[in-house]
């Protein structure tokens, strides 16, 4: 998270980042995967 701070200026690190980041890569064609360390995500094939 802190490495896109610094390269998006627009991108600020409150408690809530990871759930938008989640719905921006969602927004992007990426599919959420669940797996017991976390969330990952996974570009849709189409």
């Amino acid at each position: 998270m802190k490495r896109l701070e610094e390269l998006y200026p627009t991108f600020n690190m409150t408690k809530m980042a990871d759930v938008e980041l989640g719905r921006r890569l969602s927004k992007m064609g990426y599919e959420r995967k669940r797996n017991s360390k976390g969330s990952a995500f996974v570009l849709q094939e189409l």
